[in-house]
């Protein structure tokens, strides 16, 4: 018996934390410096440029992708996918964050938007309970056999 023959809940809803995931892209993420920046600007200014500032949340969005994959090739990444959503969840303990521009180099406040970054948080937290409902449910056919 294989785990996604008998109940393929956990991959289904991998698969809407992804779509969650690409949605969130596409709308307002966050708010600095007069400037409203939608989730795919983050997303390559995070990664490209996040090591300066030391905002680290942005890498999250890389475990998050390497943990939808490990779950499209039938393993659990329940540790990877706890990781990505603790270190999603640190953003909001972020308040400022150094920009440059016509000030020179200065600390702006950020205010996050509901939108793109609720949508990013919830393909989080749908790809956290997609992996422990599958180790739950892995548990529970290995203790049958």
């Amino acid at each position: 018996m294989s785990l996604d023959h008998t109940c393929p809940n956990p991959p289904t809803l991998s698969k809407i934390a992804l779509y969650v995931w690409l949605l969130s892209l596409c709308l307002p993420a966050l708010h600095y410096d007069g400037e409203t920046y939608f989730g795919y600007e983050t997303l390559v200014m995070g990664i490209l440029f996040g090591w300066v500032g030391l905002v680290f949340q942005a890498y999250s969005n890389l475990t998050f992708l390497l943990a939808i994959y490990l779950t499209f090739r039938h393993k659990n990444p329940i540790n990877l996918a706890a990781f990505t959503f603790m270190l999603g969840l640190s953003t909001f303990f972020i308040t400022t964050i150094v920009a440059t521009g016509d000030k020179g180099i200065h600390d702006s406040e950020i205010e996050l938007k509901v939108w793109g970054f609720g949508c990013w948080i919830g393909s989080y937290i749908l790809l956290f309970i997609s992996t422990v409902w599958r180790f739950y449910l892995e548990r529970n056919l290995n203790k049958v056999r």
